[in-house]
């Protein structure tokens, strides 16, 4: 799984490059500009991985049984997991570590992670979609249809088919 999202990253973070539409074939005074719509890659790719995200989140926390045997229940299975924010495992312990009950507790199991960086992707998905730019709306509204659609089938992708989980 690490190696599917660092490779989904990568792949997000390279698509925030921009073409150009404008084309010069080196003749003076020449230049043609373009006027169409390419949708934008980065938040469609975003929205693919916040999908995916989220289908692991709620596998988690809905279908534990699918997660594989040979994966840790401490961090993957959620009825076990929420006792890693406190020392001991206890709540009367207090926290594990300074925030490990709040801010940091996405650090301290599956649910917590995925659920973040879900919320933390979708948010970035709908800020590249470039709301600052000249252009009409349709081309606004085709890069939003286009950005849910690729949220589905990230969600569908690991929540609904055997890749990830059983």
């Amino acid at each position: 799984m690490r190696y599917i999202t660092t490779i989904l990253a990568i792949c997000a973070i390279c698509a925030c490059s921009r073409r150009s539409t404008n084309l010069d074939n080196g003749l003076p005074g020449v230049h043609v500009k373009i006027q169409q719509h390419v949708p934008r890659i980065a938040p469609i790719a975003l929205a693919f991985v916040s999908g995916m995200l989220y289908g692991t989140h709620e596998t988690v926390v809905h279908h534990p049984h699918r997660i594989p045997d040979s994966w840790d229940r401490q961090w993957w299975d959620a009825s076990v997991s929420w006792r890693n924010k406190y020392a001991g495992g206890d709540p009367r312990n207090g926290e594990r570590f300074w925030m490990s009950t709040n801010v940091l507790a996405w650090t301290t199991d599956a649910k917590h992670l995925f659920g973040t960086t879900h919320r933390a992707t979708l948010f970035a998905s709908g800020v590249t979609i470039t709301l600052g730019e000249r252009r009409p709306a349709w081309h606004y509204l085709i890069d939003a249809g286009l950005s849910f659609v690729a949220f589905g089938v990230g969600f569908h992708t690991i929540y609904s088919s055997p890749i990830l989980f059983k």
